[in-house]
């Protein structure tokens, strides 16, 4: 195994977490983002990572820019992994095809509406990570979700439309007579960066270490 160059470990009254990601710079896409900003912003919580990551991972989204996020005093460990994405790239011989380049100047200015369709088996509970990345985005929402549910509830609190639906083709018929501006207010959207979960996510890590010493 490979570990970073230092030990993050310059204040010792800081706690210590071990995190385990499979998505990690140079990966790019949305799925990378979560564990980046919460490492990113733990220590300002009291707690000081140490990140596992594979070593041999072949990520289909490449985004070096991401590596300005990753601390330098961070401890990364890269471990080697089997990995059956990478064997798959190898027979089709397509991996130039497959790997696509730098996710990092999306232009999301010329984005005007977003719709998340929410169609997971377990839809009424599920809560798509794709709907907090649009959150960030301060852009008029759709949400296509089974009513109640868990989404409609957040969407509901955000201030964005929400359509139930049990027919795929009943929605679309809804949607596509459907004019829509409402969008999160900046307040919500606050609430919901990654700074303030990641000190959410501290205040229960606190409260679990608390029930272990």
């Amino acid at each position: 195994m490979d570990v970073g160059p230092t030990s993050n470990r310059k204040n010792p009254t800081q706690k210590r977490v071990l995190v385990i990601a499979y998505y990690w710079p140079p990966a790019g896409g949305p799925g990378v983002q979560r564990w980046l900003k919460f490492v990113k912003y733990l220590p300002q919580h009291g707690w000081t990572p140490t990140v596992v990551v594979p070593k041999n991972a072949a990520y289909p989204v490449l985004d070096p820019s991401l590596q300005d996020d990753v601390a330098t005093d961070l401890n990364v460990i890269s471990a080697p992994i089997f990995e059956p994405y990478e064997a798959v790239l190898r027979l089709l011989k397509r991996r130039d095809a497959e790997r696509l380049g730098s996710t990092g100047n999306k232009k999301s200015g010329s984005i005007n509406k977003l719709m998340l369709q929410n169609r997971s088996k377990s839809g009424r509970y599920a809560i798509p990570g794709k709907a907090f990345e649009y959150l960030a985005l301060a852009k008029p929402m759709l949400n296509v979700t089974p009513k109640p549910s868990d989404l409609d509830d957040l969407a509901t609190q955000w201030g964005c439309i929400t359509i139930g639906y049990d027919d795929e083709r009943e929605a679309l018929q809804k949607i596509e007579a459907l004019e829509f501006q409402s969008k999160p207010s900046d307040e919500v959207r606050m609430a919901f960066t990654r700074a303030t979960l990641t000190g959410q996510l501290s205040e229960a890590l606190n409260k679990l270490t608390s029930l272990n010493p």
